[in-house]
C-alpha cells in the first residue's frame, strides 16, 4: 500500500507531532467542523449614541454589522438566527461549515458604522469517525458494538472522514487502549483487495501525508472531502479506541483535530448447556448437556446460560434471544421474564462474582412427553445477539422406569422403556410383545393360548448369564443365558420367549413325549444341539433354581442357549444409538451395549 508510511517515517512523523505539541502554540483562529456546528463566541461592543454619516437620521445610531462572511462560515446571533448587524452590545457565534482550501481563507469582517473594524481570518477543517454498522444496544460506555470475529464482512464498519481542504499536513490513524486483538482493514484502490490499515499487535499506528491520503482514499464527498470506509475485526473479545487525527503547523502554530471511537467486541459462549454431550457428557446443574424428563410432571425444565465478555456497564442495555427446537407431543413454555426466549440486561442479565464475566439466563419448560422415540436425543439450542448466532448441542432422555409417556393402545401401564423402545425399533419389541408390570421375571409366553410375548420389568435390566448347567446323566456341562443389559437384555429375552413359541408350534401334537417337556423323544438328543434325557423333563436340573422348571426344564435350557446362539436369521437386533433411556446406552452413566 503505497500511501502507508514506512515505520521509520512514522516514527519521524510521530516525533514531529510530539515535538510540535510540546513546543508550538495552538493556532487560535481555527474552527472545527462538526455534524452539530461547534459555534465559537465573538463579543460585539457597541457604544451607545449616534454618528452623523448622512442626512438620514435613521442611519445615525451606532451599530456593528457583517461586512463580509465567507461561505465556509455560519454566523448567528444569540437567538440562533443569521446575524446581520446590531445596535447594542451582544455576543454572536461563528461555526465552520466547509473546509478551508488555504490557511485563513474563512474570513469574517465586521464593520462599525460602515467602516471595517474587525477582521477574523480563520481556518476551517475537521475529522470524524462515522459508525455505519451500529448494533442495537444502549449505553454511552459501549461505543461501537460488534461481535468478535475475524471475518471482515461480519465486523464493525466505519468511515474515516477528513474534512480537510488544506494542501498539506498529516492524517494519523491509531488503535489505542486495546484489550484483545483488533485490526482495521481498508480497500486498496490500486488492487481492489483489502489490506491492514492498523492492527493492535504489530502496527497500531500509521501516519500518512495529506496529499497521499487523498490519493489513497480515492473517494470524496461534496467539497472534495476525502473519506475512507474501514472494517474492524477482532480475534477475541475486548475493547479498543480508534483514533483519527489531522495535524499541521503553519506560521509556527499547531493546528489539529482528533476524533475517537470506542469499539467493544463482544464474545458469547454457552455455559449451560456446554460441552460435547457425546465425548464429555455432563449432568450437574450449571455445566450440563444431558437432560432427563421429570416423570411425575411429564416436563423437561432447562436453564439456559450464555456468558458474554467483556463486562459491560450495569446501566447498559443489550438484548438477545434463545431458541429451542420443536419436540412433537410437547409444548414449549418460556418463563414470563423470557417471552419467546428473549433476554435483556434489564431482566435476565445476571452479574456473577467475576466482574469481567456476565451471563444471559433464560428458563424454559417442555410440557408433555414426546409422542415418539425420535423426540429424544441430540438437540440444538441457539442464542442470537448483536447479529451473531451461536449454537450448542444437548441431549434429552426419558426416565427408563417411568410410566407417564403418552397413552399406549396395548399396554395401559407399560414402562417408558417399553413404549419408546417399541416405537423406535430399538430392540425388537414388535406388535406381538406386551408389557406385564405384575410379572417379576424377564418374560413369559402362553403358546397354547396365543403367540404373544409378555415382558416383565426385569427384561430391561441385567440378564443373568453366563449360567452353567450339568446333565444329570452324562455329566456334560453347558453354558447358556445372555449377559446383556438394557436393550440387549430385552433382545435376548425376546429371542428366548420367541423360541418357546416356535418350539411349541413345531412339536405340539406330535406325541411321543413321555416326559411331557414339549420335546419329542426323537429330538431330545439333537434339538438345538443339546442332548437331554427323553424320560426326564428337567435333564439339567433347572428346578434347583426354580421348582416350576421341573415340568419343562429341557425346553427352558434350550431357550436360554438360544439367547446366546440363536439360529441364523433369528437373532433379535438392537440399536444402542436409538436408546435414549436414563439409564441407557447413551447416558453419562451408560447402561447397555456401547454405541459404535
Amino acid at each position: 500500500m503505497k500511501a502507508r508510511a514506512c515505520d521509520k517515517c512514522k516514527s519521524l512523523h510521530q516525533a514531529a507531532y510530539t515535538n510540535a505539541v510540546a513546543t508550538l502554540p495552538h493556532r487560535n483562529e481555527v474552527l472545527l467542523i462538526r455534524d452539530e456546528p461547534a459555534y465559537e463566541p465573538i463579543e460585539i461592543h457597541v457604544t451607545p449614541g449616534i454618528h452623523n454619516c448622512c442626512p438620514c437620521e435613521e442611519h445615525w445610531t451606532n451599530f456593528v454589522g457583517v461586512a463580509y462572511a465567507s461561505d465556509r462560515l455560519d454566523v448567528i446571533s444569540e437567538d440562533g438566527l443569521p446575524f446581520g448587524k446590531t445596535e447594542e452590545s451582544c455576543t454572536i457565534y461563528v461555526a465552520g461549515t466547509r473546509p478551508s482550501d488555504n490557511y485563513g481563507d474563512a474570513t469574517l469582517a465586521l464593520n462599525r458604522n460602515g467602516s471595517i473594524d474587525l477582521q477574523y481570518d480563520m481556518t476551517v477543517f475537521g475529522v470524524a469517525i462515522e459508525d455505519v454498522s451500529s448494533i442495537a444496544a444502549s449505553g454511552d460506555d459501549l461505543g461501537s458494538l460488534m461481535v468478535a470475529t475475524t471475518n471482515i464482512w461480519q465486523g464493525a464498519t466505519m468511515t474515516l472522514v477528513t474534512k480537510v481542504g488544506l494542501p498539506d499536513g498529516y492524517v494519523h490513524v491509531e488503535l489505542a487502549d486495546v484489550s484483545g486483538e483488533f485490526t482495521v482493514w481498508c480497500c486498496n484502490p490500486e488492487t481492489g483487495g483489502y489490506v491492514k490499515l492498523v492492527d493492535s499487535q504489530s502496527s497500531p499506528t500509521t501516519e500518512i501525508p495529506m496529499s497521499a491520503w487523498r490519493r489513497f482514499t480515492g473517494r470524496t464527498w461534496g467539497d472534495g472531502i476525502p473519506y475512507l470506509p474501514v472494517h474492524v475485526t477482532s480475534s477475541s473479545p475486548g475493547t479498543a479506541k480508534l483514533r483519527l487525527r489531522y495535524w499541521n503547523y503553519e506560521g509556527g502554530e499547531l493546528m489539529e483535530d482528533e476524533a475517537e471511537q470506542k469499539i467493544t467486541a463482544l464474545g458469547f459462549v454457552f455455559k449451560t448447556p456446554t460441552g460435547d454431550p457425546v465425548s464429555s457428557p455432563q449432568t450437574n446443574d450449571w455445566n450440563r448437556n444431558e437432560y432427563t424428563y421429570n416423570d411425575s410432571t411429564s416436563t423437561l425444565s432447562m436453564t439456559l446460560r450464555v456468558e458474554v465478555t467483556p463486562a459491560l456497564p450495569h446501566h447498559a442495555t443489550l438484548t438477545g434471544r434463545f431458541s429451542l427446537p420443536f419436540i412433537g407431543g410437547a409444548s414449549l413454555e418460556w418463563a414470563p421474564e423470557n417471552p419467546y426466549g428473549e433476554v435483556s440486561s434489564e431482566t435476565a442479565y445476571s452479574f456473577v462474582e467475576d466482574a469481567d464475566v456476565q451471563t444471559f439466563t433464560a428458563h424454559a419448560t417442555y410440557r408433555g412427553y414426546p409422542t415418539h422415540n425420535s423426540g429424544f436425543g441430540r438437540k440444538t439450542v441457539t442464542f442470537e445477539c448483536c447479529g451473531k448466532t451461536i449454537s450448542q448441542d444437548f441431549e434429552v432422555f426419558f426416565p427408563k422406569e417411568g410410566t407417564h409417556h403418552p397413552p399406549c393402545s396395548t399396554c395401559a401401564d407399560c414402562a417408558n422403556w417399553f413404549y419408546y423402545w417399541r416405537d423406535g425399533g430399538v430392540c425388537g419389541i414388535t406388535a406381538n410383545c406386551l408389557y406385564d408390570g405384575t410379572f417379576r421375571g424377564y418374560g413369559f409366553t402362553m403358546p397354547w393360548c396365543d403367540n404373544l410375548i409378555r415382558l416383565g420389568a426385569k427384561a430391561a435390566r441385567n440378564n443373568s448369564g453366563p449360567e452353567m448347567f450339568t446333565n444329570s446323566y452324562t455329566h456334560a456341562v453347558i453354558t447358556v443365558t445372555g449377559q446383556g443389559k438394557g436393550i440387549q437384555c430385552v433382545a435376548e429375552t425376546i429371542q428366548h420367549e420367541q423360541h418357546h413359541i416356535d418350539t411349541y408350534n413345531l412339536f405340539h401334537g406330535q406325541g411321543n413325549d413321555p416326559d411331557r417337556d414339549g420335546i419329542p423323544t426323537t429330538d431330545e438328543d439333537t434339538y438345538d444341539g443339546i442332548n437331554s434325557n427323553p424320560d426326564d423333563s428337567d435333564t439339567y436340573n433347572l428346578r434347583a433354581y426354580d421348582s416350576s422348571y421341573l415340568s419343562y426344564g429341557d425346553d427352558e435350557v434350550r431357550c436360554r442357549k438360544f439367547e446366546v446362539e440363536p439360529e441364523p436369521g433369528k437373532r433379535v437386533p438392537f440399536y444402542p444409538d436409538r436408546d435414549w433411556a436414563n439409564p441407557g446406552c447413551q447416558h453419562k452413566e451408560p447402561f447397555g451395549p456401547a454405541v459404535e
